[in-house]
């Protein structure tokens, strides 16, 4: 199951950035790219489809707290040192926990990347999961099982 994921996000890569957008033609954001994921892979928890987190009624910057209650009650908190591929990582952007990326494995063996919807790049991009990124890490939860 976590290759699924990592292979569905892979499948928007290079599809715009739009915020709060949820198609491949208009585009997504970082939660657009997570619930289209979520969806193609038929994600549940407790019989409910993981696609019960979507909210398209967020601004440009969405409450940290808010969305980190949201995603602990539809995902499974874990450990930044425990990611694998098909997890969820929040990334701080401007000091707050609003950016949303799948994890995947990156062409160099054991390594990281990140799948996202990144605003400054207008599109979804897939890229090593730097020390840059880590840093910014504020939580991580459990996608694919």
């Amino acid at each position: 199951m976590r290759q699924d994921v990592v292979m569905a996000a892979r499948g928007w890569l290079g599809v715009k950035f739009h915020h709060q957008g949820r198609s491949r033609l208009a585009g997504v954001d970082c939660l657009g790219l997570l619930v289209k994921v979520a969806e193609e892979c038929a994600l549940m928890k407790d019989g409910q489809a993981l696609a019960a987190l979507d909210q398209t009624d967020y601004g440009r910057n969405p409450d940290p707290a808010y969305l980190l209650a949201r995603l602990a009650e539809v995902l499974e908190p874990v450990a930044a040192h425990a990611l694998e591929p098909g997890d969820v990582g929040v990334f701080r952007i401007d000091g707050r926990a609003q950016h949303l990326a799948i994890i995947g494995m990156h062409a160099v063996p054991g390594e990281f990347s990140m799948i996202h919807a990144y605003a400054p790049l207008r599109k979804v991009v897939e890229h090593r999961f730097d020390a840059t990124w880590r840093e910014r890490m504020a939580a991580a939860f459990r996608l694919g099982s």
